[in-house]
């Protein structure tokens, strides 16, 4: 028997008629055969049938458990600008304190009466080991005296006819953190010292001694007043509270890119002298970080725990961050990047991807791409995803095609099929992150650089930024990624 060609896509089916034509036969058969193999694509695209390749039906295993990334960890240098603390200080002491409209008896003195004008001046603050010096240098008075006598009244003033007389009042306040984080003060109040005598002119009385007993008995009522207006500016800000609420925001780094801090632990530094004109402190916050491809994520909603106040450690910012992309995005992402692609797959002609999916197994992703051409129907190849660091490049590590899509190729046509197949694929599928790091590590810094809070300014510097490696997960891949850099928060 021998095949002759007919009309149409066929082969018709003839008997020999002669030895000669039986003994031509038998040379031809081995190349028939080979040429039998190469074009049976191009008979069952005449026969109207579609090369089917099956979906892999293997089951499925759950992804490993990705390597742990070890804690993540903020350590901020606090600076809090003393200007601040001067405003809540002069307004717990009134710029001027007087009673000149009426008089009023002095103590131990009956009979005798006063009146008075104080001007506190601009206070001068210093932070010195633990504490927060206050020195009033420009503090002025004036005086005036009447005495009711059997003779008649005497009178006589200081600082009215001429300059009011000087006197210094320093304070040392203790701060330190409440645990609920606000900021709380025990001020003491030194003795004031009256630089210029009130001499009560034309009295020759010296009533400098006295002033100051009256003086220095009213002291801790001040002290309790600057306390409390300390306390009542810190209650009323709760910058800490506020900062870890922003905290618990997720940020958006770049479109369909989101960074949750995610604290679970604060702790602060006891205040101390730092720079010229602040007091310094630190913040240590351990962090639970993630980004994640796609919608925004809730924020969490974790209370502030109980502040506690530990020796300060600014070893840097040390973030280790997993970033969780759904494998929605990443089929969206490589659409758009294969969608469209024509190649070469060998004898089986050209092929045009028309739809990208991808889905995990194991410690490997599954690629379904859905082809039309020489092959009409999917392509299904697998490989372990990997991350380069050299190079910065994302690529699927021993890619090949699955075993139904190698059998079915095999049939249909030969090993150059596929070799052309996992070839292009694997060119299509190796992904450059150079430029998407440096875009990631500089929307990190801009995301370090900007207001937490009102009057509280983060600055971060000297931004690290490392992907370690890429590992599958429920529902997508997961990109470790090391981040280190140079914190600070100023408070105004």
């Amino acid at each position: 028997m021998f095949y002759q060609r007919h009309r149409g896509c066929g082969l018709a089916h003839t008997p020999l008629r002669t030895t000669s034509e039986r003994k031509s036969w038998r040379g031809w058969r081995t190349g028939l055969r080979f040429v039998a193999l190469m074009t049976t694509t191009l008979i069952l695209g005449c026969a109207g049938d579609r090369l089917h390749i099956p979906r892999p039906n293997d089951p499925l295993a759950p992804p490993p458990p990705a390597p742990s990334l070890g804690p993540s960890s903020v350590d901020l240098p606090v600076a809090i600008s003393l200007d601040r603390l001067a405003e809540t200080i002069i307004a717990g002491f009134p710029a001027e304190l007087a009673q000149e409209q009426s008089w009023l008896d002095l103590p131990g003195k009956p009979g005798t009466q006063y009146q008075y004008r104080l001007w506190r001046g601009a206070p001068v603050l210093r932070m010195t080991a633990d504490r927060l010096e206050v020195s009033f240098s420009d503090m002025r008075y004036r005086l005036r005296v009447r005495a009711v006598e059997p003779g008649g009244t005497l009178e006589g003033s200081c600082g009215y006819a001429d300059e009011p007389r000087r006197l210094r009042l320093t304070a040392s306040i203790r701060v330190d953190w409440a645990k609920d984080g606000t900021i709380r003060s025990q001020t003491s109040i030194s003795p004031a010292k009256f630089e210029t005598p009130c001499q009560l002119a034309p009295l020759p009385l010296d009533v400098t001694p006295l002033l100051k007993s009256s003086f220095d008995a009213a002291l801790p009522a001040l002290a309790q007043k600057l306390d409390a207006a300390l306390r009542e500016r810190s209650l009323s800000q709760r910058r800490l509270a506020g900062l870890w609420q922003r905290l618990q925001q997720p940020v958006e780094l770049e479109k369909n890119l989101w960074l949750a801090w995610s604290p679970t632990s604060l702790a602060v530094a006891a205040f101390s002298a730092r720079e010229e004109n602040t007091i310094g402190t630190s913040l240590s916050i351990v962090l639970q970080p993630e980004a994640t491809a796609g919608a925004k994520p809730a924020a969490s909603a974790r209370p502030m725990p109980p502040v506690r106040v530990e020796p300060a450690d600014e070893s840097a910012c040390h973030l280790a961050v997993p970033i969780t992309v759904p494998y929605a995005f990443l089929d969206a992402a490589m659409g758009k990047r294969m969608v469209g692609m024509q190649f070469d797959a060998g004898p089986l002609g050209a092929v045009k991807v028309v739809s990208v999916h991808l889905y995990g197994s194991g410690d490997r992703v599954i690629l379904q791409v859905g082809v039309a051409g020489g092959i009409d129907g999917f392509v299904y190849a697998i490989g372990k995803p990997v991350y380069n660091a050299a190079d910065q490049t994302l690529s699927m590590d021993g890619l090949d095609l699955t075993l139904d899509t190698k059998n079915v190729l095999a049939n249909a046509a030969n090993a150059l099929a596929h070799d052309q197949i996992v070839a292009q694929l694997a060119s299509s599928t190796r992904i450059d992150l150079s430029q998407r790091n440096r875009t990631f590590r500089d929307n990190l810094q801009r995301a370090f650089n900007r207001e937490l809070a009102p009057g509280i300014r983060m600055q971060g510097s000297d931004v690290v930024f490392a992907p370690t490696g890429v590992y599958p997960v429920a529902g997508g891949l997961q990109i470790q990624v090391l981040v280190n850099a140079k914190l600070r928060l100023s408070v105004q």
